[in-house]
Formats: C-alpha cells, sequence, structure tokens
C-alpha cells in the first residue's frame, strides 16, 4: 500500500528552502507548509518520476502553518485520501512519508504518541490547529509530508520535531485544515465507511 502512495508526495522547493507536500486533490492541489512555500508564491514541485513543474501558492494559512499550491496541467496522479471526521488514538500506528535531507521517497513509521489542542506551548509554530504527537522519525525536508494511517489516509500534515528532545515530532491535524479551508467530504453512496469518512475498500487508493 505505501508503495502506491508515494507517487502522491512531491518535493517542493521554495526561493530559499525545500520541503515535502502531497496531491490533495484530484485538480492537481498539493499541500505543504506555509514555512516551506516561504513568502514566495511560486514553487518547484518535483513528481515521483523526476519530473519538475512550476506551482502557484494560492492558500497560505500563517498560524497554522500550511498552504495550498496549484500546479496547472498536472500529471494524473492519484490523490491521497483524506480524514475527514476522526482524529486518531494514542497508541494507533503511522506513516510519515517525505524527503528528509532531500531523501526522495522515504519512509518512517511510528505511532501516536498523543492529539494536543492548541495552545501557548505552541503558538509559536502553529495557533488555532490541533497537533499530532508521534516518535516516528522526522527530519529537515519532511515537513509538508503526509502522516497516514493503516488504511493510508491522511491524518496531518508534518510539521516541526523538537530539536532538544528525542522522537518528538508533530503534525497539524488534516481536519483543522480541512476546516479552515471549508473543506467536506464528497458525498458517497456506499454505506460502508472508514472511521476517517472515506469508502473502506478505497480508503487506499
Amino acid at each position: 500500500m505505501i508503495g502506491d502512495m508515494l507517487p502522491s508526495v512531491v518535493k517542493i522547493k521554495g526561493r530559499s528552502s525545500q520541503g515535502t507536500g502531497f496531491i490533495a486533490g484530484n485538480d492537481g492541489v498539493i499541500f505543504t507548509n506555509r514555512h516551506v512555500v516561504g513568502s514566495t508564491n511560486k514553487v518547484d514541485v518535483t513528481y515521483f518520476d523526476g519530473a519538475t513543474r512550476q506551482g502557484n501558492v494560492v492558500y497560505k494559512g500563517y498560524q497554522a502553518d500550511f498552504a495550498v499550491i496549484q500546479v496547472d496541467n498536472p500529471p494524473k496522479i492519484n490523490s491521497l485520501p483524506l480524514c475527514y471526521n476522526q482524529y486518531p488514538s494514542p497508541g494507533e500506528s503511522i506513516t510519515v512519508l517525505g524527503s528528509p535531507l532531500s531523501l526522495a521517497n522515504t519512509v518512517t513509521r511510528g505511532i501516536v504518541s498523543a492529539v494536543r489542542a492548541s495552545s501557548q506551548e505552541f503558538s509559536n509554530v502553529t495557533e488555532g490547529v490541533s497537533l499530532i504527537q508521534t516518535d516516528a522519525a522526522i527530519n529537515a525536508g519532511n515537513s509538508g509530508g503526509p502522516m497516514v494511517n493503516d488504511s493510508g489516509e491522511v491524518l496531518g500534515i508534518i510539521t516541526y520535531k523538537y530539536s532538544f528532545g528525542e522522537d518528538i515530532g508533530f503534525a497539524i491535524s488534516i481536519i483543522d485544515v480541512l476546516e479552515r479551508l471549508a473543506v467536506q467530504r464528497p458525498p458517497v453512496n456506499e454505506a460502508t465507511l472508514t472511521p476517517c469518512g472515506n469508502v473502506a475498500n478505497h480508503a487506499n487508493t
């Protein structure tokens, strides 16, 4: 399943920073971090096959540290299913996909250590969004990449790690991101849904 997801993960290069992003919509929309795109409104997006295209930064969530990129005439690549309506539980297994230290297509595993509500403790990085804490390995370049559950659904966007501790990293909850963007789950006819709100037998496609 993870191998099927990697083509949906991209490298993002801004004017003075770089990181990871992932395809979050069939129209080529990409989610990443605001601090990855920086002050520019144009970024380079490198896909799984090495092809690079220019992306337009169409939204920056300054307080919540996420950004939305639109690529014109994007390649036909499946978007990753998003977790619309349930936060993960502590102890739940997760996977982080990204390009730490520019090493593309890197996969690390861990668990959800905690789900933390926005507080003054994290106001220097994010504000007004829930953070998913994990012990999965996170390094420079992972920022903007997806944290996914065992069904392949995106739980959050990797944002930072504690530099003075070990195995303490954080992702912005995708639920909070979607609320900020006023995005709702598309209607589905199938009765069997995952706890995240996706069709169960298509959650990993």
